[in-house]
């Protein structure tokens, strides 16, 4: 969680450095939230996803440890 919020910042410094106007500031956090969602993806599918254990339904004894 912390490498999300450290892009966040890194994008608004960007913004402050190139004295972004109000469009250029809306376009930069749109674009920004959408890598996060990106990023937020990749990580549940490739380092949280193979680390879950597939369980059967609830009360059954089938795929659990």
């Amino acid at each position: 969680m912390l490498w999300f919020l450290l892009l966040f910042l890194v994008a608004v410094a960007f913004g402050v450095w190139k004295k972004f106007g109000p469009i250029q500031w809306i376009w930069l956090l749109f674009g920004t939230a959408i890598v996060l969602v990106i990023l937020w993806i990749l990580m549940l599918a490739f380092l949280i996803g193979p680390e879950m254990i597939r369980t059967g339904p609830p009360g059954t004894r089938e795929g659990g440890l």
